[in-house]
């Protein structure tokens, strides 16, 4: 089986889904399917690891929040790498912008999509937790979760 793991979160980033999506990973390709992680590039410059487990690392660009936080908004990066790669499987682990990407790829081209969510509002939002806008965020992030969930097969 061919699956495509698409993460807004993984090396050189140390976060909790990076080594749990890496160990996914690697059991997968030990158990003799082919894996490929869709994740930001810590350079801005797209490019593919070998592996195992390999990585196709997407456009990015520095984030205005968190520790070194890239990100970008690959819709025809990984809408093209799907179309090439054809994976049988695409498993999104956030509601950000890579997994948001590989789920419109998906979609498009019929291929099924799985999800984890890693994501909770109140760790995610921590650093504004003291703000009056802290409330809204919470309830608008928590809605945006259900709703990304509610998209994957």
């Amino acid at each position: 089986m061919k699956v495509l793991e698409a993460t807004d979160f993984y090396y050189p980033w140390i976060a909790g889904p990076a080594p749990l999506i890496r160990n996914l990973s690697t059991g997968l390709v030990e158990s003799g399917h082919e894996v490929v992680i869709a994740c930001p590039s810590p350079t801005g410059g797209a490019f593919e690891e070998d592996g195992p487990p390999r990585t196709h690392r997407v456009r990015t660009a520095p984030l205005p929040f968190g520790y070194k936080l890239r990100g970008g908004a690959p819709l025809i990066d990984l809408s093209r790498f799907v179309s090439r790669w054809r994976p049988d499987v695409i498993h999104i682990h956030h509601p950000f912008l890579i997994s948001l990407s590989a789920l419109a790829a998906g979609r498009i081209q019929g291929v099924p999509v799985i999800a984890t969510n890693h994501t909770i509002p109140e760790c995610t939002l921590f650093g504004i937790r003291d703000s009056w806008m802290y409330g809204a965020a919470r309830r608008t992030l928590a809605v945006h979760i259900r709703t990304v969930l509610g998209r994957a097969q």
